[in-house]
């Protein structure tokens, strides 16, 4: 792996191959068995990105990943969501004590505790995640096209896997016995919020537009990868790939001087593996065209009185407000033009709607009745809403 700023695993000028290269070029290698023939890949991903970097410019060198000019694609595949969290400044404190963290540890650990980091996954996926999801299958694919997300490596084996040396001495890679479950129950959980999220926004259906997450720890049975599968770190069977597993056949770079860009990232034989998974995955998947998709709702208008029928996520931290016969929500709903309106306060007269951070996506309908204008310009549409499904 480079160490630039924007570091892409091209498979060229001796750079490695990410897992999204290998698929597009086994998919090439299959064209005639499958049925399916894709243009070489455009590799837009950056090494340290968030997922807000697809559309936007964070100082990041190389700029948005995606603009309207490149047009659409039959198929989005990306793994965000560790970036999203500061994933390499958990593990970063993890083997560098004593020096400051970014947060306190639970006692006798080095890693930022749990606590935080299981309250950093919910704030930055959820209903965020989702928002970022849907605006991918609106803006840059085609209707009837596919998503596809990939998930992560939990780092770490089990201790009780370890090297008996490693065992004996309570660390291995830099971290101690403690800080390994810690932080495989993180990646699990970082894993399974990511999935929830992306299963959450296929039930929606954007744009006609089918996601898929792919767990390349233990599989899924709704991708029919077995759990067995040897393309997975963890197969049920046979030999295991995380750092510090059993039998030296570790797909993760261990600890290095490149702290930020190699250091517990997949090497190359890690890469190669998530590639064939997701080829197989992709190869399975349905190329709808856009007549064969949903029809979509109806086109809204904009203007007081209008019906409203949208898509919509409460723009958190902003929480919801109650009363004792109603609920107020600031929402971003997908189909609402972010540039003329900043939010939308849908009011619904049922407080006992249940809505958390974890809520993602509601299918609100209802009726326009104001357009609200705060002192510094910006404007919100106001919805009662006669229905909420969450």
């Amino acid at each position: 792996m480079t160490t630039s700023p924007c570091a892409q695993g091209t498979g060229t000028n001796s750079t490695s191959a990410t897992w999204a290269v290998v698929a597009a070029q086994r998919l090439g290698t299959e064209s005639a068995q499958t049925g399916l023939h894709f243009n070489a890949p455009d590799v837009v991903a950056c090494t340290g990105a968030v997922s807000g970097q697809f559309f936007n410019s964070y100082g990041n060198s190389s700029g948005a990943e995606w603009i309207p000019s490149m047009g659409r694609f039959d198929l989005v595949t990306f793994s965000f969501g560790g970036d999203d969290i500061n994933f390499s400044g958990i593990i970063s404190q993890c083997v560098s004590q004593p020096l400051p963290g970014i947060a306190k540890s639970d006692p006798h650990h080095s890693c930022p505790s749990d606590a935080y980091i299981r309250g950093l996954i919910s704030r930055k996926l959820g209903s965020q995640y989702q928002n970022f999801l849907t605006k991918v299958a609106n803006s840059a694919v085609v209707s009837g096209g596919n998503i596809v997300v990939m998930g992560y490596p939990e780092l770490i084996d089990l201790p009780k896997f370890w090297p008996k040396i490693f065992q004996h001495l309570g660390f291995c890679q830099g971290i101690g016995t403690g800080d390994a479950i810690q932080l495989r129950g993180d990646a699990g959980a970082l894993n399974a919020a990511i999935g929830n999220d992306v299963a959450v926004v296929n039930t929606a259906h954007p744009n006609g537009v089918h996601l898929t997450f792919i767990n390349p720890v233990s599989g899924d049975s709704a991708n029919s990868i077995s759990p067995s599968d040897p393309l997975l770190f963890e197969p049920s069977t046979g030999t295991r790939h995380e750092l510090c597993s059993p039998g030296n056949d570790s797909w993760m770079n261990g600890l290095s001087i490149h702290l930020q860009t190699r250091s517990f990232h997949p090497n190359q034989a890690g890469e190669t593996s998530m590639g064939e998974l997701a080829a197989t995955v992709i190869a399975r998947l349905s190329f709808e065209s856009a007549a064969k998709s949903p029809p979509p709702l109806p086109k809204p208008q904009f203007t007081i009185g209008s019906a409203f029928n949208d898509y919509c996520g409460v723009a958190w931290p902003s929480a919801p407000l109650l009363t004792s016969t109603s609920i107020t929500m600031t929402m971003s709903c997908n189909s609402v033009p972010e540039n003329r309106f900043l939010f939308t306060e849908v009011i619904f007269g049922d407080p006992r709607l249940g809505v958390t951070p974890n809520t993602g996506l509601m299918h609100v309908v209802g009726r326009i009745v104001d357009i609200a204008t705060s002192q510094y310009g910006f404007h919100e549409l106001v919805v009662v809403a006669s229905s909420v499904t969450l």
